[in-house]
């Protein structure tokens, strides 16, 4: 489930910075999130172990 979205477009461009939180029940799933984004070539950042991040954003 997506518990958080929220979306920062940058001026003169067609793309930004996006946040989304992801809830799920059985862990093994992020492997499978993780392999998808990265086969669709996505940059992205794994927050959960970063505590100063994660306090910042959330």
């Amino acid at each position: 489930d997506i518990a958080r979205f929220e979306y920062l477009k940058k001026s003169a461009r067609n793309f930004g910075s996006v946040l989304i939180g992801i809830e799920t029940s059985k862990p093994e799933n992020f492997v499978r999130l993780f392999a998808h984004l990265d086969d669709a070539g996505f940059t992205y950042s794994d927050i959960t172990n970063d505590e100063t991040l994660a306090q910042f954003l959330i």
